[in-house]
């Protein structure tokens, strides 16, 4: 993997379990079926493929690092499961502080795959977007198999998006408008 990949992600590739996963949707009380679901640093693919088990209107996946945005492709290209509810699966290369979103509800979802300064500003830069597009819902669920306190204050400090749910291995952080839409 390319220096320049490394220093932008935590330096440590590893899979999320579907544990993980589970405990953090679940924990987010939504209709899917509304949200475009993004994740960044997505790696081989695994999140997109779990996030497919949900009806989602489209998932995407954002991944810095060339080599591994290359076996999500083929990952995606052959993925098929009889549990899968959304099979609009889009791959992208790219930075994640440079991507723009699609338009509509979105659900942000990162594993642990930004170095704390590069979490802080993409969460900057989507406290701005939330901002400008305030009837936006935005909702992004940060995960961590150790830890959330691995990102310090990374969370704190946002004018426009605010935890919602805090637990150990996740966070999970909404707009004004997201918050109107999570079931309790």
């Amino acid at each position: 993997m390319p220096l320049a990949d490394v220093a932008r992600g935590n330096g440590v590739y590893r899979a999320l379990t579907e544990g993980v996963f589970r405990a953090a949707m679940d924990s987010v009380k939504i209709d899917p079926r509304l949200f475009t679901f993004v994740d960044i640093g997505s790696g081989k693919g695994k999140v997109l493929f779990m996030a497919s088990n949900l009806p989602f209107k489209r998932i995407i996946g954002i991944e810095n690092a060339v080599g591994l945005h290359e076996i999500a492709v083929r990952n995606v290209a052959t993925y098929r499961s009889e549990s899968q509810q959304c099979t609009e699966i889009e791959v992208l290369y790219g930075d994640a502080l440079a991507y723009t979103p699609p338009p509509g509800p979105l659900m942000l979802f990162v594993f642990n795959a930004l170095a704390a300064e590069f979490m802080r500003a993409l969460l900057k830069k989507l406290d701005q977007e939330a901002a400008a597009q305030k009837g936006r819902p935005v909702l992004l669920i940060y995960t961590n198999v150790r830890s959330v306190s691995e990102m310090g204050d990374a969370f704190d400090g946002l004018t426009n998006l605010h935890a919602i749910r805090r637990k150990r291995r996740f966070v999970v952080i909404a707009n004004a408008a997201a918050r109107e839409l999570v079931q309790d």
